[in-house]
């Protein structure tokens, strides 16, 4: 979620920057909206794999 935010949040900005007198906001927001919807669904795996790294270094430290 984090991330995505920050990727959100940088492209808009990017976007309001590279635009700034007439800014099409109907057209940056959907070209931001795919990244919102699609990055956390291909991101998932890798992020659950790493908090599952996390979590098994923790358990491993407590010897559960």
């Amino acid at each position: 979620m984090i991330v995505t935010g920050g990727v959100v949040v940088s492209a808009l900005i990017a976007g309001l920057i590279l635009t700034v007198p007439n800014i099409p906001v109907l057209g940056l927001f959907l070209s931001i909206l795919p990244i919102a919807i699609f990055l956390p669904i291909i991101s998932f795996p890798f992020t659950h794999t790493l908090w599952m790294a996390i979590d098994y270094g923790f358990l491993e430290k407590l010897d559960i």
